[in-house]
C-alpha cells in the first residue's frame, strides 16, 4: 500500500495481552520481524510463556501495572504496538488505554468499543450512516414486545451489551413472548436470509484487505457452524464496498474488524460489528499462510512486507466447521485419528480429556474445528460432525 519501508530497529517490542495457545502465532510474527514480544496473563504456566522474550505475570486488565512492569524492564520507550486480540471487554478496554499510556497507535479506541459493545449503539450508528439494519425495539414493557410481534411475527432477542458467541440470544414469537423480561436484552427483527460474515484491516482509515465468508449457523441459530470463501462474486464486492463504507465512517485505523450481514431479496442487512476477525477466521488464513497478526505489523509499523494479501478472490473454496461437545459434562475421551480425516483437511482439538464442557451457545464451548482447502463446506461439515460423535463426554 506504501512504498519506501524503513526496516524496524530488532530492539523494538510488542505487548501481546493473554498467553493462551491462540497467541503463538502473535509472538511468531513479531519475531519473524526482528521484534521482541512481551506477553502479559496472570496465569503462570499459560501456553504463550516459553515463546515470550519477556512475560509479565499480571492481569491483562490492569493497564497501569503493565506500563509500571515495561518502565521497569527498561522497555517502555521501545513498545511500539500492543495486540489485544480479545473478545473480553475488560481486555479491549485494557489496551485502549495502554496504547494512551504508550504513546503509540490506538487500534482499540473506545468511541469504537461502544458499537462493538453496545448494540443499541451500533443500530444508531447504522441509521445515522445510511446503513440498513433490521428493526428493532428497546421498549419492552407495557405491551412493547406484543406491538413488535405483531407487526413482524417474529424477533430475535439478543443482550444489549455483549461480544462473546450468541450466548443469551433466542427467538421469540407470540407463544413465548413472555420470555422477554429483562431490560438489558432488545428484540431485533427476524429476517430468514443468508449470513455473511465481513473481515477486515483498516490501516490509517483505509481497508487494504478485506474478506467476505459464508457464515453458516446450527439449526438452532446459536453455534456458529463454520465458514465458507465460497461466495457469488458480485455479492461479495458488494458487500465488500458497502462495509468499506461503513468502515471509513466510524474512522476505523489500525485495527482488525468484521461485520455480519443477512442478505435477503438483494438487500444487505447489518446486524453486528466486532473490533477482531470473526471467530476462528485468523486460524483459517493461518492455514492458507497467510498471518494477519504480521500483516497488520507491516503495515501499521511500516515494515518490509512479509506477508501477501491472499483469499480476495474465490478461486478456491477454502472452509472451517467447528466441533462442539453434544451435551454437558467432562470429556473423558477424544478422537486420535485427526490426521486422516478428509483429503484436503486438517482437525484440530484444543480440549483436553477431563475438560469441563458447556452447551451455551458460545465459541467458549468449542473443543476444536475442521479447516480445509478445495474441500466442499459440506463435506468439512460432515466430518466436524463425525468427530463430535467420537467425543465421549461424561455427565456430571
Amino acid at each position: 500500500m506504501r512504498k519506501n519501508k524503513s526496516t524496524m530497529d530488532s530492539k523494538k517490542w510488542v505487548v501481546c495481552l493473554g498467553g493462551s495457545d491462540s497467541k503463538i502465532p502473535i509472538i511468531q510474527a513479531v519475531q519473524d520481524r526482528g521484534m521482541r514480544c512481551a506477553v502479559v496473563d496472570h496465569d503462570s504456566d499459560s501456553p504463550a510463556k516459553r515463546y515470550a522474550d519477556l512475560f509479565l505475570n499480571i492481569s491483562i486488565f490492569d493497564s497501569v501495572a503493565i506500563i509500571d512492569a515495561l518502565k521497569q524492564a527498561n522497555i517502555l520507550h521501545a513498545t511500539a504496538f500492543v495486540f489485544a486480540y480479545t473478545s473480553l471487554q475488560e481486555g479491549q478496554l485494557s489496551a485502549s488505554r495502554l496504547t494512551k499510556g504508550l504513546n503509540i497507535p490506538i487500534n482499540l479506541k473506545e468511541s469504537w468499543l461502544e458499537n462493538s459493545w453496545n448494540k443499541i449503539a451500533f443500530k444508531r450508528f447504522c441509521s445515522a450512516t445510511g446503513i440498513t439494519t433490521p428493526a428493532f425495539t428497546e421498549s419492552l414493557q407495557g405491551g412493547g414486545t406484543h406491538m413488535f410481534l405483531e407487526r413482524y411475527g417474529k424477533a430475535v432477542c439478543k443482550p444489549i451489551e455483549g461480544g462473546v458467541g450468541s450466548k443469551s440470544v433466542f427467538f421469540v414469537d407470540m407463544l413465548n413472548d413472555e420470555q422477554v423480561i429483562d431490560n438489558s436484552c432488545f428484540l431485533e427483527q427476524y429476517i430468514d436470509g443468508d449470513l455473511y460474515s465481513y473481515n477486515g484491516i483498516a490501516i490509517k482509515e483505509e481497508v487494504p484487505f478485506s474478506l467476505v465468508l459464508r457464515k453458516y449457523t446450527r439449526t438452532d441459530g446459536k453455534n456458529i457452524a463454520g465458514f465458507s470463501s465460497r461466495v457469488d462474486r458480485k455479492l461479495g464486492a458488494r458487500i465488500i464496498n458497502q462495509c468499506k463504507v461503513a468502515a471509513l465512517s466510524m474512522h476505523l485505523r489500525d485495527t482488525f474488524f468484521h461485520f455480519d450481514i443477512l442478505v435477503r431479496d438483494g438487500v444487505s442487512y447489518f446486524i453486528d460489528f466486532g473490533l477482531l476477525l470473526d471467530c476462528r477466521v485468523n486460524e483459517l488464513l493461518l492455514y492458507g499462510g497467510f498471518n494477519a497478526y504480521g500483516y497488520i505489523l507491516d503495515e501499521v509499523l511500516n515494515l518490509p512486507t512479509i506477508e501477501h494479501v491472499r483469499y480476495t478472490k474465490n478461486e478456491t473454496e477454502t472452509a472451517i466447521a467447528f466441533v462442539y461437545p453434544i451435551q454437558e459434562g467432562r470429556l473423558r475421551s477424544l478422537p486420535t485419528s485427526l490426521s486422516t480425516v478428509l483429503p484436503g483437511c486438517s482437525a484440530y482439538i484444543w480440549k483436553k480429556e477431563g475438560d469441563f464442557v458447556k452447551v451455551e451457545g458460545t465459541v467458549e464451548d468449542e473443543i476444536g474445528y475442521v479447516v480445509g482447502r478445495d474441500v466442499d463446506w459440506s463435506k468439512v461439515k460432515n466430518v466436524a460432525g463425525m468427530l463430535e460423535e467420537e467425543i465421549i463426554i461424561e455427565p456430571v
